[in-house]
């Protein structure tokens, strides 16, 4: 279950992207800049994705060892977090453009929050010991599972930012209607079926 939430949050770009898609007639300059933002997003996730495993290639390849890993991994990182801070500089260009109304800031605000709580998690150093080894790498992915959400649930906010409060005769919901109907019913079905196994 949390690989899934992992998984999906790596996978927010794709989902963003989507959104825009469908509301790209009621701001072509949002959606513009929206979709630049989002396949910046999905670099950053395909290096979320196999970062690790290009890092021991790599070091396989050059006989580098762990200490080649982790460089790599640092790097990797790095170049992550740029297309990320990247992206979501585009996506609240997005959110602010071509507007003679309503500004989502409170939207904005709360993407622009989950992002950098996510990147914070990054500089969270867990060390329980030698005797707790075991358990030390199971906060470590803990970390990284709750990191990938937190990013991909900022840059779903700030793809939703970008299409909100925008006129539109596409006959679409209102997205923040839509986006809160979408969590309710998805956080009622978390609540079933933990109802259901128990827990």
């Amino acid at each position: 279950m949390l690989r899934v939430v992992e998984i999906i949050g790596l996978l927010a770009p794709i989902g963003g992207a989507v959104l825009l898609f469908l509301y790209r007639k009621r701001s072509r300059i949002a959606y513009a800049w929206g979709i630049i933002a989002c396949l910046l997003g999905v670099a950053a996730s395909g290096i979320g994705l196999f970062g690790l495993r290009l890092s021991i290639l790599g070091a396989i390849e050059t006989d580098a060892g762990v200490t080649g890993v982790v460089q790599r991994m640092d790097s990797w990182t790095l170049l992550r977090f740029a297309l990320l801070v990247l992206a979501t500089g585009l996506l609240v260009i997005a959110a602010s453009v071509d507007r003679y109304k309503t500004r989502p800031v409170r939207w904005m605000l709360s993407g622009i929050a989950l992002t950098i709580l996510g990147v914070g998690v990054q500089f969270v150093v867990v060390d329980l010991g030698s005797q707790h080894q075991r358990l030390t790498a199971i906060v470590g992915v803990a970390l990284e599972i709750a990191q990938a959400a937190l990013l991909g649930l900022g840059f779903l906010v700030l793809c939703i930012a970008a299409v909100a409060y925008r006129e539109g005769r596409d006959g679409r919901q209102e997205p923040t209607r839509l986006a809160a109907r979408i969590g309710s019913t998805m956080w009622r079905l978390y609540t079933d079926s933990r109802r259901r196994t128990g827990r």
